[in-house]
């Protein structure tokens, strides 16, 4: 039978599918439609214009010059963690996901009402994680095969997320790095501090990369790399486009390379793409489109 996991901090719990009430034996479960995988990394705080001046990012600088990245790509507004994560992984604006005031760990709360890509690409048959640097996260963990919080550094997130794709190899993968945002709120937005947790989460983004290698799917994976909000100051959740503007990035497998997209981006638009290169039907009530310009030309959505 099928397993889902949840470990916070290290300690693992197992819970049978059929304990969830799907009664979905693993027999019954649905082979993928396609032998690809894709990884959503989430880099917490991450401005746009912080990514050259860190001077030290390698591992993003790679995978914007071999694929296809945003020349403009804005958040929703409130630009907060929780309200941003939960449009990027579910299609839908605040006003439809009704995340907009709430941006903290409340398990009382339970987990969001929405739908989100994860929950869709498992029911089509991929294998699905998440893990996250920062709690509140678990309130969109629902249906995910794989929960986990295995602590707040760049260092925990990226250990744990690389021993899980060798070990599990999910077809779709998401990864919150926490590190940019607590750097800006603690020392400010465009600081050497905030710029050295840039750099320490680039290592980590490395160091997964490097385990998709081990595991032999980093030829078939497509990985986006993006961000929740910008920030200025000490503060973000503003209209200001210091807060508003974020990263996007594709690469990969069936992802035009050195490709500059010049429509904008929003971030409710990353939960379509991923559907899409997994060939999962994207949700027609869904205000999130599939990114087709990064798409090649050749390959059949």
């Amino acid at each position: 039978m099928r397993r889902r996991s949840f470990v916070v901090i290290g300690v693992p719990i197992f819970l049978s599918l059929a304990t969830l009430a799907t009664g979905q034996k693993e027999e019954d479960h649905p082979r993928p439609p396609r032998d690809i995988h894709v990884l959503v990394v989430s880099i917490d705080g991450l401005r746009p214009d912080a990514i050259p001046a860190a001077r030290g990012t390698p591992a993003i600088n790679a995978l914007a010059a071999a694929g296809a990245r945003a020349a403009r790509a804005r958040t929703v507004f409130p630009s907060s963690t929780l309200p941003s994560h939960t449009s990027m992984l579910t299609g839908l604006v605040p006003s439809r996901h009704r995340v907009m005031l709430w941006n903290s760990y409340d398990p009382e709360r339970g987990h969001i009402e929405a739908t989100t890509c994860l929950e869709l690409a498992g029911r089509a048959g991929y294998r699905t994680a998440m893990i996250a640097g920062k709690e509140k996260f678990w309130h969109l963990s629902r249906g995910v095969d794989h929960y986990e919080r295995p602590g707040g550094s760049a260092g925990e997130v990226a250990r744990a997320a690389a021993a899980h794709m060798k070990e599990a190899k999910p077809g779709l993968a998401f990864v919150h790095f926490a590190d940019p945002d607590s750097a800006g709120h603690e020392h400010g937005w465009m600081t050497e501090p905030q710029f050295e947790a840039i750099r320490e989460v680039d290592r980590g983004l490395a160091r997964i990369l490097d385990a998709l290698a081990e595991a032999e799917i980093r030829e078939t994976t497509v990985i986006v790399v993006t961000a929740d909000h910008g920030g200025h100051g000490k503060t973000h959740g503003t209209w200001l486009d210091e807060d508003m503007s974020i990263p996007w990035i594709a690469a990969g497998p069936g992802i035009r390379k050195g490709t500059l997209i010049e429509r904008e981006i929003r971030t409710y638009d990353t939960a379509a793409t991923a559907l899409a290169l997994l060939g999962v039907p994207v949700p027609g009530d869904w205000d999130g489109r599939p990114v087709v310009e990064a798409f090649e030309a050749s390959t059949d959505r």
